[in-house]
């Protein structure tokens, strides 16, 4: 059940990993290519920055969700 977790957790953090990843490579080479205004950049990098915030909330409430699961579980067997 743990191990079920712990492969979602990592599924989820490198869904929006690599989807962070993929826009800012994006944005980069579309940025080389025809400079953006700054105030576009900025937002840019805000939608990035909160993908990847999202990605390590995700990650934590999967992770922690997932232990606390497992440890009632051990704890119901223990006692059964």
């Amino acid at each position: 059940m743990l191990i079920g977790h712990l492969v979602g957790t990592c599924l989820i953090f490198l869904i929006f990993l690599s989807l962070t990843w993929v826009i800012s490579y994006a944005v980069s080479l579309l940025d080389g290519r025809h400079k953006f205004p700054p105030n576009v950049m900025d937002i840019i990098t805000k939608v990035e920055l909160w993908l990847l915030y999202i990605d390590i909330m995700l990650c934590t409430i999967v992770l922690l969700l997932g232990t606390v699961r497992f440890c009632m579980d051990l704890v119901e067997r223990r006692y059964e």
